[in-house]
């Protein structure tokens, strides 16, 4: 069962986060990591797309199966990878921007 962690700024805002998987990370990583500004993230999902296209893109012009399977296994990895540590990540960068 997930736990809620709950930050504090000095201003008094208060902002609740779940421990555990994170559903909307795993969902739409890319969106996700922009809303919450989490720029490093963005980059590395925006990545994770650009390099399974390439793979793709390379396995249909070099004939090369391997290639597209390794651009069809990156995506759901980073996805999966986004959803289990998003909610580390987010607490991490609050904790980092001065919420306590």
């Amino acid at each position: 069962m997930a736990q809620t962690v709950v930050t504090l700024t000095s201003q008094g805002r208060r902002r609740s986060v779940r421990t555990g998987f994170s559903w909307p990370a795993f969902l739409v990583p890319t969106l996700w990591a922009l809303s919450e500004g989490l720029w490093r993230q963005c980059a590395f999902s925006l990545l994770a797309v650009l390099a399974s296209r390439i793979a793709f893109d390379a396995a249909r012009i070099y004939g090369f199966p391997f290639l597209g399977i390794v651009g069809l296994l990156l995506y759901p990895l980073m996805m999966f990878t986004f959803g289990r540590f998003g909610n580390r990540w987010l607490l991490s960068q609050l904790v980092a921007r001065g919420w306590a």
